[in-house]
């Protein structure tokens, strides 16, 4: 069976791509077949984050019927599975979003899991991925702005018959003023997956074109990203724990957060 979870949030800025691209590479790692689509039409960021903003077939040419969706599945060097879009692609006109569904879907029996990357503001195409996805993710950072808007998008997906699994906090520690971890999971009434922190290692990792995972696989931005990824198939990540919970950076996240 292949389950299509969309990572989504309407604000921009919340690092859904960075989420979708390192939980799909933790899920390849766990010995799991995972894709990462980019839903993103209107600012694809994943053949931008991976560099490659030029594919010759894209999630384009399977919306416009010239090529099957799986024709447009590339292996990246850190062994991560993507569907990209075109960053310098003009879609305007030249495909339906109506058959979003059906392009996707075209992936069923091919792999376990399918992340959506959704974009950032509410339009056609997300209402499109919402009613083609199993699950839910929301990411937030911990701000009141950031979780409002995620509560917007729980709001949409449900509309859409999407099931909203949890959220993710994204970015955690980066600020002296956040919101709680209960605050957040009170006002979205869901229960919080991981908490990532903001951390040096992810900025660098873009540079670097790697999934943060693969680049800097002792980070703890990576340990969040593998538990993430174990909650998701019903196992328990346990590596290192003790010489994590020593880590004292991540301790003051906690903290921030209400968690210790």
């Amino acid at each position: 069976m292949t389950k299509f979870i969309a990572i989504a949030s309407s604000k921009g800025g919340t690092g859904k791509t960075t989420v979708a691209l390192n939980l799909g590479l933790c899920l390849t790692n766990f010995g799991r077949e995972a894709v990462v689509f980019d839903g993103n039409f209107s600012s694809p960021h994943i053949s931008l984050y991976l560099g490659s903003p030029i594919n010759p077939i894209s999630i384009h040419n399977a919306l416009r019927g010239e090529n099957h969706i799986t024709e447009a599945v590339y292996n990246h060097s850190s062994g991560l599975k993507i569907v990209p879009q075109n960053l310098y692609a003009d879609s305007d006109g030249y495909i339906e979003l109506s058959k979003l569904r059906e392009v996707m879907h075209g992936l069923k029996g091919r792999c376990e899991a399918v992340l959506i990357d959704c974009p950032p503001s509410f339009g056609k195409n997300i209402d499109e991925i919402f009613k083609a996805s199993d699950e839910v993710i929301l990411v937030t950072t911990p701000d009141m702005l950031s979780v409002t808007e995620a509560l917007k998008t729980k709001k949409r997906a449900e509309k859409n018959g999407a099931k909203v699994a949890g959220v993710v906090i994204n970015k955690a520690g980066g600020h002296r003023a956040e919101m709680t971890y209960q605050n957040i999971q009170q006002m979205l009434g869901l229960p919080v997956l991981e908490i990532i922190p903001f951390h040096d290692d992810v900025v660098e990792s873009m540079y670097m074109k790697y999934p943060v995972a693969y680049s800097h696989p002792g980070s703890q931005v990576t340990t969040q990203f593998k538990k993430l990824a174990a909650k998701l198939i019903g196992e328990r990540y346990a590596e290192n724990i003790e010489k994590y919970e020593e880590e004292s950076s991540f301790s003051k996240v906690l903290k921030s957060l209400g968690l210790k």
